[in-house]
């Protein structure tokens, strides 16, 4: 078996928002590495803290939020960069041109002013990555075949002449446009259709395979997670609860808040009442329980669940799980 190559490592990654009254800490302790030229998915609720802990790798962690512990590694051939150290010209030639995001509802983000070529060219013109004329022009009809868009078309049209679904594409070509290692994807098919969803997942997966190009998707949706990813992380309340490849991971489905997500996924295989939803509601960031965040909703909690957060064991090769259930003397041991 070839060893896996490790792009990205987050090492003990805790972020807080300093408030004038409180520090809100919306990620603790996460530890994840992403492997080069796969597709990670980052699964949970809304609230889980996704975003945040993935923005620490682009710097992009909205204010008041910070890195208070821990650092985020980017391995560039033989190179360590420390993310969490870079500033100025550093950090900006890093973003877009090492990784770049397509964030939640990103359509949104296009200029209604300006033409999609223009707005390709504006970024290309910012990082030196235009060139001549004709090969500028012949990198963007590449970019957009890829996404399965006319070129021709395309970047001779405002953002309100396309539908959501064209803009959606338009923001992943925007991502691949100088040609990063790494490419986040934020909720990439919010407020889209069905079939338009999955459209462009398929692109996704084949730009994947065709580029090699490595992908972290960010995603409450289960069935998009089981199709497209590689590896999955399991997140509640900041913290990873599971992680491994995802046949391991929803085939064995160890973790409850796991096990959770799956039950209350609807599938055309189920009917309405099998359909099972997680009790209760994702905890206050302002008001965290003690202990495992998930005890008060999860039907396997103890005393000790909710004394004290479990550790981080390895149950097979790469399957981590966060529970103690599966600690030493644990009644799933």
């Amino acid at each position: 078996m070839a060893e896996k190559e490790i792009l990205v490592a987050f090492d003990d990654v805790t972020i807080e928002y300093e408030m004038k009254k409180q520090s809100l800490r919306a990620v603790k302790d996460f530890s994840l590495e992403i492997e080069k030229g796969k597709i990670t998915a980052i699964v949970g609720e809304s609230g889980s803290g996704k975003t945040t802990a993935v923005s620490s790798l682009l710097q992009a962690i909205s204010t008041p939020g910070r890195v208070t512990k821990g650092h985020v590694y980017f391995y560039d051939n033989s190179q360590k960069i420390d993310v969490t150290a870079l500033q100025g010209e550093e950090l900006r030639s890093f973003r877009w041109e090492k990784v770049s995001m397509v964030f939640q509802a990103s359509q949104s983000t296009l200029n209604p002013l300006m033409t999609i070529y223009d707005q390709f060219y504006e970024t290309a013109f910012y990082h030196n990555a235009v060139g001549s004329k004709e090969e500028f022009q012949e990198k963007l009809r590449k970019l957009l075949d890829l996404v399965k868009l006319d070129s021709k078309r395309v970047l001779n049209v405002y953002p309100h002449q396309m539908s959501g679904g064209m803009k959606q594409r338009v923001m992943i070509a925007f991502a691949l446009l100088l040609d990063p290692q790494l490419v986040i994807l934020d909720e990439p098919t919010t407020a889209l259709d069905v079939i338009t969803q999955k459209y462009i997942f398929n692109q996704l997966i084949e730009i994947n395979k065709k580029l090699g190009t490595t992908f972290i998707l960010l995603t409450h949706d289960i069935g998009i997670v089981a199709k497209a990813a590689d590896h999955v992380a399991v997140m509640y309340a900041g913290s990873i609860m599971e992680y491994g490849d995802v046949y391991t991971v929803f085939g064995r489905k160890m973790h409850p808040y796991t096990n959770g997500l799956i039950d209350a996924t609807p599938s055309i295989i189920k009917s309405a009442d099998q359909i099972e939803p997680i009790p209760g509601s994702p905890p206050d960031i302002r008001k965290l329980p003690e202990g495992c965040p998930f005890h008060p909703r999860c039907r396997h909690s103890t005393d000790l669940c909710r004394q004290q957060m479990p550790k981080t064991v390895e149950i097979t090769d790469g399957h981590m799980i966060c529970c103690h259930l599966y600690q030493e003397g644990g009644a799933a041991k």
